[in-house]
Formats: C-alpha cells, sequence, structure tokens
C-alpha cells in the first residue's frame, strides 16, 4: 500500500487537510476482516473519505451513479493485496498513529475534536476485536477512559457514545 509508506510520518494532527485520515481508516477496515459490524471504523473512514477529492479515472457509472471516494477505496482494498500478510507493521502504525492522534487532541484540550478523538479510539478497539483480540480491545478502551484521560469528561462522554454505537464494543463489556 503505497499510501502507508507516504502517511507514515504523518503527525497525530491535522488529518483533516490530508491523506492520513484515509489511510488509517482504510488501514483499520482491511484489518477488521471486512467485518460489517464495525459501525466506528466504518464512520471514521467515511469521514475522512469525504474530505478528500480524487478523480479515480473510472469513465463509467455503476448503477446509474457516480462512485464515490469512499466506494472507490474499499473496492481498492478488497482487490489488491492481501493486507493481512502485513497485519502485525500495519497494526502497529495504526496504533502509533492513533494513540498519538488522540493525546494531541485530549491534552490539549481540543474539545471541539474529542468526537474524533473518541472515535479513532473506538476504530481502534473495533479492530482488536474484530482481529479477535478483545482483552487487548478492553485495555485499549480502559486505559484512555479511566486511566489516562479520566478526568475529561467531555472526552468520556464522546467515548461513551462510540462505545454505544457499536454493538461490537457493547459487546465486549466495557461499560
Amino acid at each position: 500500500m503505497r499510501f502507508i509508506i507516504e502517511a507514515k510520518n504523518e503527525r497525530g494532527l491535522g488529518w483533516s487537510s490530508g491523506k492520513v485520515g484515509v489511510v488509517f481508516g482504510a488501514v483499520l477496515r482491511s484489518l477488521s476482516g471486512w467485518s460489517e459490524k464495525t459501525p466506528a471504523i466504518d464512520r471514521l473512514l467515511e469521514g475522512y473519505a469525504d474530505k478528500v477529492g480524487v478523480y479515480s479515472g473510472r469513465v463509467s457509472v455503476e448503477n446509474g451513479e457516480t462512485p464515490t471516494f469512499l466506494n472507490e477505496i474499499i473496492k481498492g482494498l478488497q482487490e489488491g493485496q492481501d493486507i493481512q500478510q502485513h497485519a502485525e507493521t500495519y497494526l502497529s502504525w495504526a496504533e502509533k498513529i492513533g494513540k498519538s492522534r488522540i493525546d494531541s487532541i485530549v491534552s490539549k484540550q481540543y474539545r471541539r475534536a474529542y468526537d474524533r478523538a473518541a472515535q479513532v479510539l473506538g476504530s481502534l478497539a473495533e479492530t482488536h476485536i474484530a482481529m479477535g483480540n478483545e482483552k487487548k480491545a478492553l485495555a485499549l478502551l480502559r486505559r484512555y477512559y479511566h486511566e489516562k484521560y479520566n478526568r475529561h469528561s467531555a472526552f468520556r462522554r464522546e467515548v461513551k457514545s462510540v462505545v454505544a454505537g457499536s454493538a461490537l464494543l457493547r459487546g465486549c463489556g466495557f461499560l
């Protein structure tokens, strides 16, 4: 995945103006095994994909509708190389950049972005659960919710909202 190489050294802030948010969401979507039970990942990917303009090179339209950038990304990922071969490398990158994003937003108290930080946290947790590692997902959620940012009630409220919106996260027994 060429975009992972390009996004490898991106910062935790500034995802809205670049492709790192799209790459982050696409990697998590691929690592989740294309589970249909990952609404946090889907919302995150869709949110960042909608902010990035791209010409796909396709001339035809499907079912009379112009393909969206999100649909193009998902189609490309499904047709591309098997990400599972390098799952540990991609997951390590996603965790590093995702945690950096959460920490950058919450520690600097960018309250308007707490929803995005919670979405990143929920997406990482969904990925761990979809990959069969519920314990790691719970540890990640607990670390940010109960330990690291336990005094940030607005962030905690956003995390609760993300967990409530995901059957996968609700089912893991976090809240």
